[in-house]
């Protein structure tokens, strides 16, 4: 299960990534308490490569929402 604080990683972000991880894993979500908690429910790859690269995907895709809001 990866954590991700909505203080520092946009919850947008959060529920993109999971939307464009479809072809790789299944990923379910829950928000708790300014937290957004993401589980590998499934995936043919290796789990620990793809919740890596998740996370890695969560923070470019924080960094360029928050550049994008006026």
């Amino acid at each position: 299960m990866i954590e991700f604080d909505t203080s520092l990683y946009t919850e947008e972000a959060v529920i993109q990534a999971v939307k464009d991880y479809t072809e790789i894993a299944d990923i379910g979500i829950k928000k708790i308490d300014g937290r957004v908690l993401c589980s590998l429910r499934k995936t043919k790859h290796d789990p620990e490569l793809v919740l890596m690269e998740f996370q890695n995907y969560v923070l470019n895709l924080s960094v360029s929402m928050e550049g994008k809001k006026p």
